[in-house]
């Protein structure tokens, strides 16, 4: 039987085109897996900057396990690059934007690499995409200092005052609250410093908070979706000390919230007086990032979100490396 001849026309970005290419199984498909396992979705210049090497053979490879079915022992799609991306103009430009297929999952599990609980999702793909490499952007921040270690949802799961309950639930990360869930757009993470003397400082996150400025901030009631309903849910979760009974912190985690513009921003600090007093507004953190307006360009991988200071209402700024160095 003949060799199979690849076409030296260049693959199309938004739909499957198989050669007939064997693509094996190696480590470093499995560490690509491994990545968008953990934040679910990444462009491509996140997957580089976690996993290194050179990036355009870190794309080429991206591209065979999008394209390429022929891939023993499964014989099916590893990636998929969700179509949400392509409603960006200038999308073919920017890095694509992958997620794991079931067959990667499988893959993961054959080898021995553990298969994670998801964080929640929207239906909105540029909402997730932006909490997504929040997510990333916080464990790729933990680089500005090597004594600082990034704390994962699996390491938090794990640790011996998490309650059994939380452990083995299929859903974690809904909060419940007094007749609604609380429902943070990333998994529970956080850092760890070990100081010179031995001792070790933490900081814990309950999630991450990726506004879009697609929700008001108030709603006609207080029921319906919106920034003071989110005001409000993480009032109760701290002033209740829901942090405690569900996930077992010993202190009260910050609240980070993102936005695409000093005018939001400065809005919502505005929107938050009104509901929490000096002691409890002390633990919401408010940054905005422009470049998650809009998606028609690349996303730059962020890595500054432990050294760039955080507005607080009532409270001066806070760097995250000054709170865990302190």
């Amino acid at each position: 039987m003949p060799a199979p001849v690849y076409s030296p026309i260049p693959r199309p970005r938004t739909r499957r085109r198989p050669t007939g290419k064997v693509i094996k199984l190696n480590d470093r498909a499995l560490d690509i897996f491994d990545r968008l396992d953990r934040n679910v979705l990444l462009p491509t210049n996140y997957l580089h900057a976690f996993l290194g090497g050179n990036l355009t053979n870190l794309s080429n490879r991206l591209g065979d396990l999008y394209h390429e079915n022929n891939t023993p022992p499964y014989f099916g799609w590893y990636l998929e690059r969700p179509e949400g991306q392509w409603r960006a103009m200038n999308a073919r430009y920017v890095p694509a934007t992958h997620k794991n297929m079931p067959l990667a999952e499988r893959a993961l599990r054959d080898t021995g690499r553990q298969v994670r609980q998801k964080p929640n999702l929207s239906n909105s793909f540029f909402h997730d995409l932006m909490a997504c490499t929040l997510g990333a952007g916080f464990e790729l921040s933990a680089r500005a200092d090597p004594r600082i270690n990034y704390l994962s949802w699996e390491d938090i799961r794990d640790h011996e005052r998490t309650p059994a309950k939380t452990r083995e639930m299929s859903a974690p990360f809904n909060i419940r609250l007094r007749g609604r869930d609380l429902r943070p757009d990333d998994r529970p993470f956080g850092f760890r410093y070990a100081k010179p003397d031995g001792k070790t400082r933490s900081i814990l996150f309950a999630g991450i908070e990726a506004d879009r400025r697609t929700e008001p901030l108030t709603a006609a009631t207080l029921r319906h979706s919106s920034m003071a309903q989110k005001f409000e849910d993480y009032r109760e979760f701290i002033e209740r000390e829901i942090y405690k009974s569900h996930f077992g912190f010993p202190f009260i985690p910050l609240v980070p919230i993102v936005t695409v513009s000093d005018a939001r921003m400065r809005n919502m600090m505005l929107l938050l007086s009104d509901f929490c007093g000096r002691s409890t507004a002390k633990y919401f953190l408010f940054r905005a990032i422009p470049a998650f307006a809009s998606f028609e360009h690349s996303i730059p991988v962020i890595d500054d979100l432990l050294t760039t200071p955080w507005q607080r209402v009532h409270h001066e700024p806070l760097r995250l490396i000054d709170q865990l160095t302190q």
